[in-house]
This record gives C-alpha cells, structure tokens and sequence, in this order.
C-alpha cells in the first residue's frame, strides 16, 4: 500500500468499484446490456471526502454511507465520476490502489442434528470450559449486561423465549437489519376521512394503504412468484399503516388474504419497539416490519422457514436468556442486533455474496452500538496477497468502531493447512476453531468415550496457513442446545459455527466485567487478553487449538496489567525462513528440503497499550525464558523484549527425525512433527507468544502402501505423500478391523490444503479419488461420532498410473491404446462419452469489483445440461476460488422471463413433478438467450491488478457414455470395440475418456479427449 500525500494524510484508501444491476421484475425489463459500475471508498478522511462529493455532484452520481461510502449512478455518470478521479489522483500523486472485490455462495458451515429437549439434564450451553460459573457466583452482574452483539448471519426468529428479554428485564433483540431493499413496498398515503368505512381505528393522525404484491420477483425465490405467506399462490396481500396522535405507527398486514384489518395482523416497527406478525403463525414464520412515513416505504422481512436455523443458534450460544425458559447463553445480560445477510432481493448488486457485504454489515452493526460482532460463514480468496488486504479493510473497522469480531475458522479439517484462509484475519480478531468437552458432547450429542480433557473434533480447521504459523487464536465448547425454527423445537447445533459465538459471549461477558470494573475498552487489549488466558489441551498442536480453552477471570488479569504497562499487548514477531520471505512460523515438507540442518533469527518488537503513557511504553522490558518443545529445536534460552526490536537465532536439526522416519514409515505419528517455540515471560511463566515449526514427511507414493488406523470417537488423522506427475488417482481399499463402517470417512486435501473430495466407507468397496497435479497430498481419515470404543481401519493407498496412447477415434477401426504403468491388473469400465460442447468462451479479467458475464442464444429444445465455468490463467498457490452465478433466460424482445443462482442448468427433466421446475419448463419454451453473471469474493490491492480468466459455456448432452469392460496389464493395452460400437455417433466431433475402476464408489479417472476421425 503506497502512502498518500501529506496533503491527504490517509493511512490506506480502499476503492471498490462495483457492477450494480439488478434482475427486472415485471414492471422493469429495459435494462441496458452494459453494467452500471459503482464505487466504494472505505475510511476516506474528511479531506478526501469532499473531493470525493465535489466530483460526485459534478458528475450527477449519488453518494451514500458513512464510513463505507457507495457511488452510485448512471453508466455516464460512473464514467465521468472515474475520469475525475483518476485525473485527481494523478495530480494529488496519490493512489486509490485498495481495490475491494466480491464473494461467492453463502456457504455456511453448519452440521446439523435435530434433537428433543426430553430432560432437564440436557440443559446445556457453552459455559463451564470458561469457568463462567463460578464466575458468576461472585460476580453476577458481569454477565454481557450493557454490551452489544451483533450477529452477521442468516437470521433471527424473535419470537422465541430465549430471545425476549436480558436478564435485567430489558429486550434482548434490539435490531434487525439486511443488506436487501427487494422486500421494500410504496404506499400511499390516504384521506382519513374519506375512507372512514373501511378504517376501524381510533386517534388516527394519518394512514398510508397499499398491497405487497408477490408478483414481484426476487433472485433467490425457487417460484416465479415470491411466496411469502406459504401458501404456494400468487397473492396481493393488503397493508395498512396508521400514525396514531402520539406518533407512533402501527402496521396491519392482511396475511390471511381475507381483505379485511384484523387486530391479530397488526403490531408496530420491530427495530423502534420490537413489535411483529406472523406470515404464518402455525409455523411460527415471524414477521418484522419497518415503515418510512417521510418516503412513504413499507420495509418487511422474508421470515426464518423451516431449516433456516443457523442464525438462531449462533444467537442462542452468544447471548440466549432462559432459553426454553430455563437456561441461558454464554452472556445472556446482552442485547442483539440482527444483520440477515440472506434475505432476498430482485437487485444483483445486493444478492451476490461478497466481502463489501461484510464491510456493509460490519460498518452499520457499528454505528448502532454493537461491541462484539460474530461471523460464522466461510471466507474465500484467490491468493494470499489478496487475503493481506482484506485484513486491512477489517482493521480498519476495527479501529473505526472499537468492536471485537469473531470468526469460525471452519470445518474443514482433519488436514493441516485446511485454515487456508487464515491471513484473511486481523490479528485484532478472534479465529474460533472446535472443542468437543467430554461432558458436553455425551448430553447434546450422545457421544460416549471421548478423553476426560476432552478433544479437538476431527473437523475444525487447523493451521497453519499463508504465514506457515497459525491456526486458530483459540478453541471453544460446541454442541450446545438451541433453538432451530419455530415449528422445531431445539437443535444440538456444532461445528465452528457454534464455537466461534461462545467466545464472542465470552467478549461480551468481559466488557462487560471492564465496564463495571470502570475500565477503558481496547479491542486490541480484549483480544490478547482472551488468548493469553487460554489453557491449552494436551498433546495438542497449537497449530490445531491456538491457545486453549480462554478463562475469563484470568482474562480479566491480563487486561489490567495489559493497562498498567506491565506487559505488551501486541508482540510482532517475524522468522526469515529458507525461501528468505517473512513469516510466523516454519512449515518443512522433506521433499522440499534441500539441508538436513536449517537456521532462522526471529525478531520481535513489543506493541503497548494505547492506554499507557507515552512516556512509559519506552520503559517497558519484558524479561522472557524461550522453551522449545524438541531437542531437535534449538536457540538460546532468554532473551528480552521491549518497545525496540530483540533477535533470537534458532536451529532445526533434522538429520535423526530423517533416519527415524525411514525406518518406521508405517508409523503415521512420524509423519507429522510439531515443534513450537514458547515465549515466556520470566517472573510469571506467563505465556505470551508461540511459534510453531511444523515438519511433515510427504513421501513419495511409487507404489501401494498400507497403514493401520486406530480412530477415537470424534477423532481425525492424516496420511502425508507427494504425489508425482505421473498418477492420475488414488485407489483405497479399506478394511475395518473393528466398528462400524459408515461412520468412518476419507477427505482428499489438495497441494493447496483445499479439501479436494469426501467419502464414507462402505464394506468391501474402493474409493477412488482423483489427483489434480503433482505434489503434496494428505488423506485425512475420521470417525464421526462413537463410543468409547475405537474403531480400527486397514488403508491401502495405491497410486493409479495410466496414460492415453491414442490420439484419436477412427469410426470402423473401433480400437484404442492405454498404457499403465502399474504392476498389478487394473479392472473396470472404460467410458467414451461426448465431448462437452463449447457454447462460447471468452477472456475475462476480473479486476477484483466486477462481474463476469458471459451470454448465448438458447433453444429449448436442446436438451442438456449447461455448465458455466471459469479456469484462472495464472492459479495461485494459495488460492480458494468459489465462484457465485446467477442466470437469467430471456426472450426475444429481451425480456426477463427467469433467474436461478448457480453454475449449471439443466432441462432434462421434463417430467419433474415439482411445482417450481414445471413453471420454469414452461416459461423457458419461449427463451431465446442465456445470460451468466458470475461473481468472485475477495478484493485487489494494486490498481490496474487484473486476474485474467477464461470463461466457457459448456454444453452437455443428454447421451449416456459408452462403456467397455477392461482389464489393464503393465504395459502398452489394445481395447477393441465391437463393431458399429460408435454407430450412434455419427454427429460427435470428439469424445472423452474415462476409466471407472470396478465396484468402486467415488470420482471417474478422466484420461483425456480425442477426436473423432471418419474413416
């Protein structure tokens, strides 16, 4: 990031330009066929603020927000708007080079189980792993009370008992908020007395009257209508605002479609006094609405529908007050602020899922108060660069609001690397990664046998990522009880989604605490606090827990002598490592490793608490003791730390872990070593900062290997081997010794730890997995759920060697040539099957604010399936693509006849029996075009920085593959075909190659394509 100007005095300047569009409804269908192009300025100071507005105003654009501010306005005017400001920044010399850019799917990581509150034992929530109880019996006015929480997710039902009151009597969800204007309605604004026979309503100043006409089309509905009363038809449902003498309003919304204002169907503003309806008050689908009598806008909310849960847990966890009537959250004395990140909208630029979404959120949560704020969503990006800035725009928030943010670090695990993502994330944030308490997990989940410290489940993501040292900050309970939606009962909700809001009611419990304590708020200070109160688990990398489970009391110690100037509260730390790039820890690969012996120097440089003097924060001096967890680490043993940098050098001597390893290869504990660093501080023993040096032995799969596996419940293990260029998959035969076999699962990870496939195992079936490119490879191997009894498994791996010798199909020499490079027979189907057609492909950058678009004529009476896809030119090795499509058919007068979200379409299923799909069948007789627009998430830095794409329409039709049994020998295979075996071909170009090995379940190995030659 350049610096700016002294005449600017900005630290970092973040402009996103965004494609604003939207998808017509019925009465907009004249779009332009070229996007309206916004932009996003976030933290702008004053004097960049009114340039910002002079060229706005200049321009006829529209300027919104506060601290992220939007441009919005027509295509001219964008453009004029652009040519302003880059002639601007040229003469101020300065660079609006932060470019913010966009998401992908709401992918939620939420693993589900419903289950039914039958005991008062079962009462359980995240809380006893904090020491929280005894706690409270000290001090039980610190419990969340006069703290904000803000929950990013998708919703809240606020009807539930859990979700009234704090527990000083005050309302508990204050606020409900989303990023969507799709439900937003115009009323008109009525003479009282002119309608006096349809109006039954005393002290009426004014009244407004219109419809919610569901007619109109929102992105995201699977109807060609927008539902949402649930009674499956297209109504015009009537509404009635009354402004009462007092000024207070009061919203009636004929639900029941029977024409007429009932007093069961009215009630006020939530957001203003928490007021709500009912879509449909049998399934307890709540209804929130909010009316602006100056705009004459009638706002309402879609309602949490059956399954939609996930926000309900995550608020139930974080700050849940007599939930069920009887027990609470983790910091029941809060209050909510709701931000439903997944209602609907007929707007593009709203539906997409982005990281200005977050920003949007994050800055609105924090202008209304909030004081923590929880994230339980998977975050993607296309490289580690672009994850640095991301972690800028998010400090800068930070900073801005005074807000701690929670994220989960997700349920990607049991494969090391799978916290990919893990620059993403400010160090002022808190990465929340999974505890399964033995006490905890037996009465939600009925899970018997795990180790009375409890464990790590095999599906949190661990470390470490980009910087090869970290993992998650801290772990936390999960599994608690919550409530699901309203027709359901209660859930056992897990996963990260339901750790990451137990320490974000942890936060709030200590602000809480410091608030009372008369104490100032540092979110920095919170955030080390917290970490450094962590107790670890045993035989537990940290790369895997972080710091432990946090205690709050402890927490509350640390904070003070964070305050009194006693120790930092920020260490920077940096190791040079072999390829002489800055990181935080070291990650050796032995078929990377080129030295038996490598040395590295460490530097660190103590941060002070912005509430210290500055005339003091030069005096401190932290005396450390360095402890390393191996004698193969060394270094010295103390060393100091203060306000100046203080160097450590350290040595990492491999040469008997090497001989060790190649004489027990079978032992897969060998195959991960994980030393750490630990800092020290001398008086105390206090801990205040670990390194971890990760060494993993990725040998070379030539051949088949077997290993046993003993397996916990809950538990995970990995298998490490590089995999040369020359293998095209992976064949597992499994045996289980002892358990049950669908509860035992294999995950792929990929070079870049991105989990690549997932498959249970079955008895006496192979698993074949696929393998993309060369390099290091983990197979992580887990038991779900269990008893105290393990579970005991034979792997063998066997690498699958084969390569097309062919270079085309010729029609009447029905014959083709395989080479494999195995030495045992390989048996199974080949299948020729046609060549996807290319529709159209076309060069794309995206430019880290654009869409991707791409169109073509469309026949219906083609049949087949339409695959959009987008391949980076240039992939990055630390990259997490994910990219969100929204498809729109059109006619021939170009109008808008439907949508759907995603990356294929297909209309084989003429006789789908779904109410949703025959609609769509029908209307889609008369499209003549189709038009993708995809979207990625994460967000540039530099201008003019392009990622360049290919972007392809593939058709795929409706024809069923060719299949041949074969049975592959070492060597060089003939195949011959029976004769007029392609005699139903006759209008393939080409064709593609795969092998399907015999009785196995997983993926088809694809050997390549050939041409299709006539003889």
């Amino acid at each position: 990031m350049k610096q700016l100007t002294h005449f600017l005095k900005i630290f970092f300047l973040l402009s996103l330009f965004i494609c604003f569009t939207f998808s017509p409804s019925h009465a907009a269908n004249k779009i332009s066929k070229r996007f309206k192009d916004g932009f996003i300025f976030v933290g702008a100071e004053p004097q960049v603020v009114l340039h910002i507005k002079k060229i706005s105003s200049g321009c006829n654009t529209s300027l919104t927000g506060s601290f992220v501010k939007t441009v919005n306005g027509s295509l001219k005017g964008l453009k004029c708007f652009e040519r302003k400001w880059e002639e601007l920044n040229s003469i101020k010399s300065f660079n609006a080079e932060s470019t913010l850019g966009n998401d992908f799917p709401l992918f939620v990581e939420k693993p589900q189980t419903n289950i039914d509150l039958n005991k008062k034992e079962a009462y359980f929530l995240a809380k006893k792993d904090f020491n929280l109880p005894s706690f409270w019996k000290k001090n039980p006015e610190m419990d969340g009370r006069g703290v904000i929480v803000g929950v990013i997710d998708d919703g809240i039902s606020p009807h539930a008992q859990g979700f009234q009151k704090t527990t000083t009597g005050q309302r508990k969800v204050i606020g409900h908020y989303s990023n969507s204007t799709g439900l937003s309605f115009n009323l008109k604004l009525m003479d009282p007395n002119a309608e006096t026979e349809l109006i039954e309503e005393k002290n009426v100043l004014r009244y407004w009257k219109g419809i919610i006409d569901e007619e109109k089309h929102l992105l995201s509905y699977p109807y060609l209508f927008t539902d949402l009363n649930r009674n499956k038809t297209k109504d015009k449902i009537q509404v009635w605002v009354f402004e009462k003498n007092n000024k207070s309003l009061k919203i009636c919304i004929d639900t029941n479609i029977n024409k007429s204002k009932e007093e069961a169907e009215c009630f006020s503003p939530f957001n203003e006094s928490g007021g709500y309806g009912f879509w449909d008050k049998s399934k307890q689908i709540a209804l929130l609405a909010e009316f602006d009598p100056e705009r004459n806008l009638l706002t309402v909310n879609e309602g949490e529908s059956r399954g939609d849960s996930h926000g309900e847990g995550v608020a139930s966890v974080m700050a849940g007050h007599k939930i069920a009537g009887q027990y609470d959250g983790v910091a029941p004395g809060s209050q909510i602020i709701d931000y439903d990140l997944g209602e609907p909208s007929h707007d593009r630029s709203e539906s997409f899922y982005t990281f200005s979404t977050f920003l949007k959120a994050l800055e609105l949560l924090g202008e209304k108060g909030a004081d923590v704020v929880n994230i339980s969503y998977s975050l993607y990006f296309l490289s580690e660069e672009n994850q640095m800035f991301m972690q800028e725009a998010l400090d800068k928030l930070i900073k801005k609001y005074n807000f701690v943010l929670c994220f989960s670090a997700g349920n990607n695990g049991p494969g090391l690397k799978s916290l990919n993502r893990r620059s993403l994330y400010t160090p002022n944030s808190l990465v929340v990664g999974a505890f399964a308490g033995k006490d905890l997990y037996e009465r939600v989940h009925g899970v018997s046998g795990l180790p009375e410290q409890g464990l790590l489940p095999y599906y949190s993501s661990r470390g470490p990522g980009p910087s090869g040292g970290l993992g998650p900050s801290l772990i936390s309970p999960l599994a608690s009880l919550t409530y699901s939606t309203g027709d359901r009962g209660f859930r056992a909700f897990s996963g990260t989604s339901s750790a990451s809001p137990a320490i974000g009611g942890l936060a709030a419990v200590l602000i809480s605490s410091l608030k009372q304590l008369n104490l100032p708020i540092e979110v920095k200070s919170i955030v080390e606090a917290l970490k450094l109160s962590g107790t670890p688990l045993k035989n537990t990398p940290f790369l895997a827990q972080g710091y432990g489970l946090p205690k709050i009391e402890k927490a509350i110690q640390i904070y003070k002598r964070f305050l009194k100037g006693e120790l930092f509260n920020e260490i920077h730390h940096n190791l040079r490592a072999s390829d002489n790039n800055l990181k935080k820890g070291l990650l050796l690969k032995t078929s990377e490793l080129d030295s038996n012996y490598i040395e590295s120097r460490i530097f660190f440089k103590g941060i002070a608490s912005s509430n210290v003097e500055d005339s003091k924060k030069s005096e401190i001096l932290v005396p450390i003791k360095v402890n390393y967890s191996h004698p193969w680490i060394e270094g010295p043993k103390r060393s100091f730390i203060s306000s100046g940098r203080s160097f450590i050098s350290i040595g990492v001597n491999l040469e008997k872990l090497l001989e060790e390893f190649e004489n027990n290869y079978e032992n897969i504990k060998s195959y991960e070593q994980f030393g750490e660093i630990k800092i020290s501080e001398e008086k105390s023993g206090q801990i205040l900062k670990i390194i971890p040096i990760t060494l993993i032995h990725d040998i070379t799969l030539k051949s088949k290997k077997s290993w046993n596996l003993k397996l916990k419940a809950e538990e995970g293990k990995r298998i490490h081997f590089h995999i040369p260029q020359s293998v095209k998959a992976l064949k597992l035969n499994t045996k289980l010794l002892q358990g049950f076999p669908g509860r035992i699962g294999f995950k792929l990870y990929s070079p870049k730890g991105v989990k690549s496939r997932s498959q249970y195992m079955k008895k006496d079936t192979p698993i074949v997995f696929t393998t993309s490119k060369s390099g290091h490879y983990q197979l992580g191997v887990f038991r779900l759920k269990g008893t105290s009894r393990p579970s005991k498994v034979q792997v063998q791996i066997t690498p699958l060697k084969i390569e097309l010798s062919s270079k085309a199909l010729i029609k009447d020499k029905e014959k083709i040539f395989l080479n494999s490079l195995n030495k045992d027979i390989i048996r199974g189907d080949l299948l020729i099957h046609p060549q996807k057609e290319l529709i159209k492909e076309k060069y794309v950058d995206f430019k880290g604010d654009n869409e991707l678009t791409l169109s073509s004529p469309f026949n219906f009476e083609k049949k087949g399936e339409y695959i959009i896809e987008l391949k980076p030119l240039y992939p990055e090795e630390w990259s997490y693509q994910r990219k969100d499509c929204l498809y729109l058919f059109k006619n021939k007068e170009e109008k808008t006849l439907l949508t759907r979200w995603g990356g294929t379409f297909s209309n084989f299923k003429a006789n789908d029996k779904k109410v949703e799909n025959q609609m769509s069948l029908k209307v889609l007789e008369n499209a003549s075009s189709i038009h993708f627009h995809c979207r990625l998430f994460d967000s540039f830095k530099k201008s003019n920085y392009e990622v360049p794409f290919i972007m392809s329409l593939n058709l795929k039709k409706e024809e069923a593959p060719l299949s041949v049994p074969v049975s592959l020998k070492r060597g060089h295979n003939k195949i011959r075909f029976k004769k007029d075996f392609f005699k139903s071909w006759n209008r393939s170009h080409s064709a593609g190659i795969s092998l399907k090995i015999k009785d196995s379940v997983g993926e088809n190995i694809f050997l390549g394509n050939l041409p299709i030659i006539i003889n």
